[in-house]
């Protein structure tokens, strides 16, 4: 550390201030019907209108998967072996060559390729690091992922003397509930480019990544579902209640909740597993 050698480093071109917006508008209606002296009805709705969070500078970029065209995609240096030797790790025969230059009759020298710590680094002036990026307002809404409308959340719920007695009720009810998605996630989509290329660096040595020397390494990126359904769960419940002596009740109740479109990060580019073997 102190020579300045790193296994991995990464640095952002740029530290981007934002200023986040986001409201949500929420009304209901409900009701209450005493149907007979032995059964009572709640019901209702309430509405969400859940609008997506944006940033008031336009600064955020989302990738859309379905946007990116292979022709416009940068080469990456592959990996490649000369002189006949061994590709083992940190074998000097083991180099970088750009794939443009695999064709049939090339042979890999020391000359036409470059040291073997770059394999992977994108090869300069080739594709568009945007290739499937768009930035806010151009081409995408501003928020990046679509406005859904209103959410209709129904309510329902019941009460039952099941002898007329008051001793015994059955009561239940259930209902849908909404979420608007955290914002960790939406705040991430700044760090994209154009705004901001954030590359991270293998083996190597601090003072040379300004030298004009070092590679780019691949950006990272973020990206967010511009379906963007919204996290729902649905809540349920059934349950007895039942008059004891001294003023006591027993109440058994089953309660249950289940959950939809709830937030999950994956990697599109990782391998699939067994691929190694």
């Amino acid at each position: 550390a102190a020579a300045g050698y790193f296994n991995a480093y990464s640095e952002a071109t740029f530290r981007p201030f934002y200023h986040f917006r986001v409201s949500n508008v929420e009304w209901f209606a409900q009701d209450n019907w005493k149907v007979t002296s032995r059964l009572t009805l709640d019901y209702g709705m309430r509405f969400y209108l859940i609008q997506p969070q944006y940033d008031e500078d336009l600064q955020s970029g989302n990738f859309l998967p379905g946007r990116f065209n292979p022709a416009d995609a940068p080469r990456l240096y592959r990996p490649i072996c000369i002189g006949g030797g061994t590709c083992a790790g940190g074998s000097s025969a083991r180099r970088a060559v750009d794939p443009a230059l695999l064709v049939s009759g090339f042979v890999a020298s020391a000359a036409n390729t470059i040291d073997g710590a770059y394999i992977g680094r994108l090869v300069p002036n080739t594709g568009k690091l945007t290739n499937g990026v768009l930035q806010a307002g151009a081409g995408i809404e501003k928020g990046l992922y679509k406005n859904r409308g209103v959410h209709f959340a129904p309510r329902f719920g019941f009460a039952y003397d099941i002898f007329g007695n008051q001793k015994a009720v059955v009561r239940g009810g259930g209902g849908m509930f909404y979420n608007r998605p955290q914002g960790n996630v939406v705040f991430d989509l700044v760090r994209n480019p154009p705004t901001s290329l954030e590359p991270t660096f293998f083996f190597g040595q601090i003072q040379n990544l300004n030298s004009g020397q070092v590679l780019l390494a691949p950006p990272n990126l973020v990206a967010y579902d511009r379906e963007g359904k919204s996290p729902t769960s649905y809540a349920f419940n059934i349950g007895v209640q039942y008059k004891l002596p001294l003023d006591s009740v027993l109440d058994v109740s089953y309660v249950g909740t289940l959950a939809s479109h709830l937030l999950q990060r994956r990697n599109i580019n990782a391998p699939a597993y067994g691929a190694a073997y």
